[in-house]
């Protein structure tokens, strides 16, 4: 079997490249590149898509109508060459474009030609069949957990973590770790950690907006006020993936200050450094942190998330971290993973397509 994994690999994330490593195991021909989908000169067995939006080079702002016009043509192909398609149901549209008409048009007549859609939940399986029910029909569903990230360097303790990033040893850290989407949501956090009763607390976080570089100068100004204060360290800098152990050895708490997410890797990053969660009760992002006994917040009730921080404080000496350390590492093997994907390639269908 021949198959494209529309996919870059080394990209900060590296989920596609424990993804890849697992199925090449299995699979003898399989390329990865972002580029080969609009190649009309190989052909594939299967093309494997996990962001429409990597189709045009994450430039999604910017898509044109003939940006449609050019993917329903290659998808024609595809159809007429019989190559399965299938994709990874990440997110339902781009974040913060989810009222672009022509980005639904655009997913919606990739979801009309896909062949079989992988889910990383119950929750969205049960979400598209119920919103997208006539496309559902057409295409095979399978779930399959979200990979785990003990691929990444994890060598120091917490000790030196915090040495390095100059953290008194007695504080209790929360961690905000990806940058955020939107104003509400770093909002949603500060004002949750400022107002929790715990003692000795200290909130690690990234401080950046998401396409907000316009603020640049006023947020400096903010980030370095905050870090007057001796409970905030506050950093905006890129993380390499070297590095993101000293930021995850460093503290006690990984919170997801997410208000709208239908999956999460961030869950599963910190699984895998054994730390306790604090997650939205939203999307796929519910079971995994609700069946690990991890704490869950609701992110339209404003007094939820701070309330939920000071209940992971109370799991500190509960065992619970090695618990998710566990699931992590067996629940989400790339291995079990990369079989599942290989055997969906395998079993994926397009009479019906």
């Amino acid at each position: 079997m021949k198959v494209l994994i529309v996919a870059k690999l080394n990209s900060g994330n590296t989920y596609i490249d424990s993804l890849s490593k697992g199925v090449k195991k299995l699979l003898n021909d399989v390329t990865i590149s972002e580029d080969k989908f609009w190649d009309n000169n190989t052909n594939y067995d299967l093309i494997h898509v996990h962001w429409i939006e990597n189709l045009f080079g994450w430039n999604i702002e910017n898509i044109t109508e003939d940006d449609y016009v050019k993917l329903k043509f290659r998808l024609n192909i595809l159809k007429k060459l019989k190559t399965k398609v299938i994709i990874t149901y990440h997110n339902e549209y781009p974040h913060n474009l989810h009222n672009n008409i022509l980005i639904k048009k655009i997913y919606h007549l990739f979801f009309k030609h896909v062949n079989g859609m992988i889910h990383l939940g119950n929750y969205s399986l049960n979400y598209f069949k119920k919103r997208h029910n006539a496309l559902s029909e057409n295409m095979s569903h399978v779930v399959i957990n979200h990979g785990n990230y003990l691929n990444l360097k994890n060598d120091i303790s917490k000790q030196l973590a915090r040495e390095i990033l100059k953290i008194p040893k007695e504080k209790f850290v929360f961690l905000s770790f990806g940058g955020y989407r939107k104003i509400e949501e770093r909002s949603l956090m500060l004002n949750a950690f400022q107002s929790s009763n715990i003692k000795e607390k200290l909130l690690l976080s990234k401080w950046s907006l998401q396409g907000k570089s316009r603020f640049a100068v006023t947020e400096k100004l903010k980030r370095k006020w905050l870090n007057l204060n001796k409970q905030y360290r506050l950093f905006d800098l890129f993380v390499a993936e070297k590095d993101i152990q000293i930021y995850l050895n460093a503290c006690d708490v990984l919170v997801i200050p997410r208000t709208e997410s239908l999956n999460s890797g961030l869950v599963f990053l910190g699984f895998s450094f054994g730390k306790i969660l604090v997650g939205p009760n939203i999307g796929n992002i519910t079971e995994v942190i609700q069946d690990n006994n991890n704490i869950l917040f609701n992110p339209n009730q404003k007094e939820s998330l701070r309330t939920a921080m000071e209940k992971a404080y109370q799991l500190k000496d509960t065992g619970i971290q090695y618990n998710n350390l566990k699931y992590a590492r067996d629940k989400c093997s790339w291995d079990v993973i990369s079989q599942s994907h290989f055997e969906f390639y395998k079993n994926t269908t397009i009479e019906n397509s």
